[in-house]
């Protein structure tokens, strides 16, 4: 589910961690033919187009609709020969988590900006059939390579959901009784007003909450599973050895993946042995 300033941001700021990360570092200015030959490369490797977001035809239907119709205000610009240089390298490394085939199948094109703003909310990452949406710079902070790989993970994860039918109902029972998702941005916002972090409390982690956005529904629950498994292996592995709940939506993920495609396996070896 897409990323936005009010619910992204702002636990980000709250956790101390508001994408002031190390940035991807590009040495001269990318050309065009450096691009071409990139995005050619990128394309060989695995069957995905990479598009920058020169125009609003080339972002998300629901953005498209909001300025035909004027019903919100809308911000947004192409990203730079360099910030698609960088995005172009981290999408290169972290592809290769994934099988080929499953690629060739959920994903046609990632299509990258500089930054997009709805009204007050600025959206890092957006998902619709087969097509992915990646905001290189929505904070105005720089690139941050690893902003934007988990942003890239966390999109995908939906789009497998949506491609392979992942079991949300099934994901929804493995919640202990007494816990339930926010659902509303305002109750999330006043959660958010009263302590709630990005980054996971103990309380979150007993109840099976790997991120603080993860409480606002199902599908960033599973989103944030999925970004931190390919992310931050070392982290989830420490999660399973001390939180049952983890590590029962781990299995169920890493169940869901594999059926996917057994050529995730690697993946989770690197959570099972670090």
């Amino acid at each position: 589910m897409y990323k936005n300033k009010i619910l992204w941001a702002l636990l980000m700021a709250l956790s101390g961690a508001l994408l002031i990360l190390a940035s991807v570092v590009v040495g001269s200015p990318a050309t065009a033919v450096d691009l071409q030959e990139a995005e050619a490369k990128l394309y060989q490797k695995y069957g995905v187009k990479v598009v920058n977001i020169g125009e609003p035809s080339l972002l998300p239907r629901k953005i498209q609709s909001a300025i035909t119709y004027g019903q919100d205000s809308i911000d947004f610009a192409e990203a730079s020969s360099n910030q698609l240089a960088q995005v172009l390298a981290v999408l290169d490394a972290a592809l290769g988590k994934y099988p080929s085939s499953v690629l060739k199948e959920a994903v046609k094109e990632i299509r990258i900006g500089d930054h997009l703003v709805k009204n007050d909310e600025v959206i890092y990452g957006y998902y619709e059939t087969r097509h992915l949406f990646i905001f290189a710079d929505s904070a105005g902070t720089g690139i941050d390579a690893r902003e934007i790989e988990k942003t890239l993970h966390h999109e995908l994860s939906s789009l497998l959901a949506e491609r392979y039918g992942f079991p949300y109902f099934d994901w929804l029972a493995l919640n202990s009784p007494d816990f339930e998702y926010l659902v509303s941005d305002q109750r999330f916002r006043q959660a958010i007003a009263a302590g709630l972090t990005y980054a996971p409390q103990q309380r979150d982690l007993v109840q099976g909450i790997v991120s603080g956005y993860g409480r606002l529904n199902a599908e960033n629950d599973f989103n944030t599973y999925a970004e931190t498994v390919f992310t931050q292996p070392r982290q989830m592995a420490d999660w399973l050895a001390k939180y049952p709940q983890v590590q029962k939506k781990y299995r169920f993920l890493k169940a869901f993946y594999l059926k996917v495609s057994p050529g995730f396996e690697g993946v989770f070896d690197k959570v099972e042995h670090p």
